[in-house]
């Protein structure tokens, strides 16, 4: 993944750590996997972390971004269908914002491609603030910076991890 900012000049280039060799499919088969996070880069409008697709089943690498203070954590993503996989999405999706207090934009290709569609943009609280279809589809969102440290008054889960402990 490359982020490119406005000039066109590129910000940040991620590849990928977790590969999907899940659900029948064996994406290591064909890909070989980054060997580092991304880092979380400052943009004009807050500080971006990310992290690609399958790895939205990994919680630490949501958790390394959080601790790195991204703001808004984009998760572009091929999400295949499957039983239970929108459940999956959503609830994955919904989570790493939450426990992280974050801001998290998970994008899917459309169901054209075999995928669930569903983009989403969920706020620290969990709420989700905006949902796409199956179909392609722009979405809108308001992302705050402000929400998240009130969102931190009231659920102040990161300060009271004792990382010591784990």
């Amino acid at each position: 993944v490359l982020v490119v900012d406005e000039a066109g000049e590129i910000q940040g280039v991620y590849h990928k750590t977790h590969l999907y060799d899940a659900f029948g499919t064996q994406e290591s088969a064909t890909v070989a996997p980054g060997n580092k996070l991304f880092e979380p880069i400052r943009t004009p409008f807050g500080k971006i972390g990310l992290f690609v697709c399958y790895e939205l089943r990994f919680p630490e690498i949501a958790r390394y971004q959080a601790l790195h203070e991204a703001d808004l954590i984009i998760v572009p993503a091929a999400w295949y269908q499957g039983k239970q996989k929108l459940n999956h999405w959503q609830t994955l999706v919904t989570a790493r914002a939450l426990e992280n207090t974050v801001f998290v934009a998970a994008c899917d290709l459309p169901a054209a491609n075999q995928c669930i569609g569903h983009s989403l943009v969920v706020d620290p609280a969990g709420e989700i603030l905006q949902q796409a279809g199956t179909q392609d589809q722009m979405l809108l969102a308001t992302i705050d910076l402000q929400r998240i440290s009130q969102v931190r008054q009231f659920l102040p889960a990161a300060n009271q991890r004792r990382a010591e402990l784990y």
